[in-house]
């Protein structure tokens, strides 16, 4: 197995359907934040999440949000979304992915991981066995690591097919 390679690619978090949810029987989405639903350390959400993330809740799917950034940055965004939260997640650890996964009371099998990073959320939720979805990252601000990361990631994401990073 590639712990490095996810399950599925998306350019961005809203191109991600219900029908394509409900096709791969996805009950709850782990939801990474910086990078992929919010630039990095910025109070604001990347452009049509929020009607894609009524359209997802409204369909009965479940949502927790999965972030390696400390709890008032996890928890600011929770608040904004109404949604259970795990910060300090320490992936690719599995410590915050199974907490997540308790926190809904959904199977991993009946989960998917989406994140922007390789590194930390698509090789999480492998080795969780979590299906993942890998998309572009969205940061307008980048911090060192997560340049550094970006540059890391260029010819594993050239590799597969994944995105323009």
């Amino acid at each position: 197995m590639n712990f490095f390679k996810p399950s599925f690619y998306y350019e961005k978090v809203v191109d991600i359907g219900v029908p394509f949810l409900k096709t791969n029987n996805v009950e709850c989405i782990l939801l990474d934040i910086d990078g992929t639903i919010a630039p990095h350390d910025l109070p604001m959400l990347v452009s049509g999440f929020k009607p894609w993330f009524k359209g997802i809740l409204k369909n009965g799917i479940k949502m927790v949000l999965v972030s390696n950034n400390h709890k008032n940055r996890v928890k600011f965004i929770a608040e904004k979304l109404n949604l259970p939260f795990v910060y300090f997640s320490f992936k690719p650890l599995p410590l915050g992915i199974i907490r997540a996964l308790k926190i809904v009371s959904v199977d991993k099998s009946k989960s998917i991981m989406v994140g922007d990073q390789i590194f930390t959320d698509i090789l999480g939720a492998n080795v969780c066995g979590i299906r993942s979805v890998l998309v572009d990252p969205t940061n307008i601000k980048k911090g060192i690591m997560s340049k550094i990361k970006n540059w890391a990631e260029k010819p594993i994401r050239r590799n597969l097919g994944c995105g323009s990073n």
